[in-house]
C-alpha cells in the first residue's frame, strides 16, 4: 500500500529575510502520462490550507502563500518582509531566486541566482483576507 505524501523544506537568511530555497517533494503513488500535468485538488488544497491554519510555522507559510496566491515557489524564495503592504493588502513580487548546479573542472557546485520574475503583470498581489491577518499577526509580534 502506498500512501500519498508531501514534504516542504526551506531556510530563512536571517541577515537578508529571505527565503534561500524551498524544495517541494510530492508522492501521490499514481502513474502518470509522460507531460501530463499534476494538479491539486479543490479539496486537498482546502486540507492542506486548514492544516496550515491549525499548525503554523514558518516552513508551512510558504505553503500557503503558494496556495492562496498562485506564486512560482522562486517567487515566494525571494520574498522580503518588505514586499509585503499591509495598509494597500498587497504582496510585490520584485525578485525571484533559483538555484543552478555548475560543474566547473570537474568540481560541482551550486549557485543562487536572484532575477527578475517571468511575468511583470502581475508583480502587485492583493492579500487575501486570512493571508493578511496572518502577516499582521506575525508583523505585530516580531
Amino acid at each position: 500500500m502506498c500512501i500519498p505524501w508531501i514534504s516542504i523544506r526551506y531556510f530563512v537568511c536571517p541577515k537578508s529575510s529571505l527565503i534561500i530555497w524551498i524544495r517541494f517533494q510530492w508522492n501521490d503513488c499514481l502513474k502518470k502520462k509522460k507531460n501530463e500535468l499534476e494538479v491539486l485538488s479543490i479539496a486537498n488544497q482546502k486540507k492542506i490550507m486548514q492544516y496550515v491554519k491549525e499548525n503554523f510555522t514558518f516552513r508551512n507559510l510558504g505553503v500557503y502563500i503558494c496556495l492562496s496566491t498562485g506564486m512560482r515557489i522562486g517567487e515566494i524564495c525571494g520574498l522580503k518582509w518588505s514586499d509585503i503592504n499591509l495598509s494597500a493588502e498587497t504582496i510585490s513580487v520584485n525578485r525571484t531566486i533559483e538555484r543552478i548546479y555548475i560543474i566547473d573542472e570537474g568540481k560541482r557546485h551550486t549557485e543562487l541566482i536572484i532575477s527578475t520574475p517571468k511575468t511583470q503583470n502581475s508583480n502587485q498581489l492583493h492579500l487575501k483576507l486570512y493571508l493578511f491577518y496572518l502577516f499582521l499577526n506575525i508583523f505585530l509580534h516580531l
